[in-house]
């Protein structure tokens, strides 16, 4: 994803994000937008009413964006990885030295 898609979906000029945004969270973000395309809400709210309408087709196939998320969930799946927000996830990070668990904040 370009810098200019990076500022827009942050809604944040580009050169705030040149001047204070360092490069370690630039990749987070670029991960963050690899896992969750920006536009799937919209596809997801296309999705079910297509589906309302009496669409027999799985979201994937209509949509890149559903099925980039599918895809990833099921690799988080196999890897038995807490997701962020999960129950589980919440209690590590408040356990003690659970902050620094900075490799399930990268997931």
């Amino acid at each position: 994803m370009p810098l200019f898609e990076l500022a827009l979906a942050l809604r944040t000029p580009v050169y705030e994000l040149l001047e204070n945004m360092s490069w370690a969270e630039y990749n987070l973000w670029m991960d963050f937008f690899n896992q969750r395309p920006i536009g799937w809400r919209e596809d997801d709210r296309t999705f079910k009413q297509l589906r309302a309408a009496g669409v027999k087709a799985n979201a994937e196939s209509l949509f890149t964006s559903l099925a980039i998320m599918k895809q990833h969930d099921q690799a988080r799946e196999k890897t038995n990885v807490p997701s962020n927000g999960s129950f589980m996830h919440m209690m590590m990070m408040s356990a003690k030295g659970g902050q620094k668990l900075d490799i399930l904040e990268k997931l």
